[in-house]
């Protein structure tokens, strides 16, 4: 699958569905390596074939791309949008004023661990998608802040829009060292009894409170609507995906201490299947390395050097991680500052490292 880094509207297509991009430098990321003045073929949206003696047919539009470098499309692995949130405090804002974007932050007052599902609350018609267009990314996974269900998108030519797809969701959630978020997690990781009661209905309380009772996080689940029918089975049934390790939990964690309470749950006997990816910063990530278990980690980091804490030295985190057989993915978007500054040569950050 490839992604073009070119600008391609409709009307460069013609009615057959041809269009040929040619003179490319074009990186295959497969054994063929790079291919020099090189052909594309594309055919009502797909690649058709990939080479030097392509034939091009007399109906197809071409884009000539001379000097340019064709790559597949990247993938960025946590991409966070805005969703409507139930809790108090100001939501964050993006303006567009000739041309240029501007995001005028707005945190909740406090941490929201009531359930979003992502696919459910986006909109994917109001959400301006020309970074992701234009740093070349073509698939991300969208997720909102708190506690959910993800989906993944795709950017569509029109950098206004995008099309969603929710048929395997993630689950995930974000973790500091307060208590509120902690007991989301640790409610979730819980199986269920033999009985068919299930455990995660617990409330870590005090002697002498109400127990038995639902989390917040499964007592009052958003969805679209604001329904919470069936959302607690739901939530439920992405939870078993967790504990069996069908799919990863991705974790936000706010610093280094919340990655330790996340490991310190992975460790437990009954949480052995548990797979967890951190959205962590490098600094946090460097202080946990040797805690993480690695067969069960991934790291997801912004591609970025770091400076080892108390010292002026810089590390590499990544190569760190994998020197330690610990997988490591790059989100583009994780700083949203550097993100929109460096939309001329998104992967720059990448080849430093």
């Amino acid at each position: 699958v490839f992604g073009l880094g070119l600008s391609v509207v409709a009307s460069d297509v013609r009615a057959d569905g041809l269009l040929a991009v040619t003179g490319a430098t074009i990186e295959t990321a497969s054994d063929d390596g790079t291919i020099e003045d090189g052909i594309i073929l594309i055919r009502d949206g797909k690649i058709a074939e990939v080479g030097t003696d392509v034939e091009v047919p007399g109906s197809a539009a071409v884009i000539r791309a001379d000097g340019k470098t064709v790559m597949p499309g990247i993938i960025d692995p946590y991409y966070v949008v805005s969703v409507p949130s139930s809790s108090s405090g100001q939501p964050q804002r993006v303006i567009v004023f000739q041309g240029r974007i501007f995001i005028i932050g707005g945190t909740p007052a406090a941490t929201d661990t009531s359930f979003v599902k992502v696919a459910d609350a986006f909109q994917p018609a109001r959400w301006e998608w020309r970074p992701a267009v234009r740093s070349g990314i073509t698939t991300a996974h969208l997720v909102t802040r708190g506690f959910g269900q993800s989906c993944f998108g795709k950017p569509r030519v029109d950098p206004r829009s995008a099309t969603l797809d929710s048929t395997t969701p993630r689950t995930f959630i974000a973790v500091s060292n307060e208590p509120k978020s902690l007991k989301v997690l640790r409610a979730g990781l819980k199986k269920k009894s033999e009985s068919g009661s299930s455990d995660s209905q617990e409330k870590e309380t005090p002697s002498g409170s109400t127990a038995g009772k639902p989390p917040e996080s499964t007592s009052q689940p958003r969805t679209a609507s604001g329904s919470s029918t069936s959302a607690s089975t739901e939530i439920s049934a992405i939870w078993d995906d967790v504990r069996s390790g069908k799919l990863p939990l991705v974790v936000n964690a706010n610093n280094a201490a919340a990655v330790l309470y996340v490991v310190q749950e992975m460790k437990k006997k009954e949480n052995k299947d548990v797979k967890v990816a951190f959205v962590v910063s490098g600094a946090d990530a460097l202080l946990t390395l040797d805690q993480l278990p690695a067969e069960r980690t991934t790291l997801i980091l912004a591609p970025r050097l770091e400076t080892e804490p108390s010292t002026r030295r810089l590390v590499n985190v990544a190569k760190e991680a994998v020197e330690l057989e610990i997988p490591v993915a790059f989100s583009l978007s994780s700083n949203q500052t550097n993100f929109r500054n460096s939309q001329d040569c998104p992967l720059f950050a990448v080849s430093q490292l």
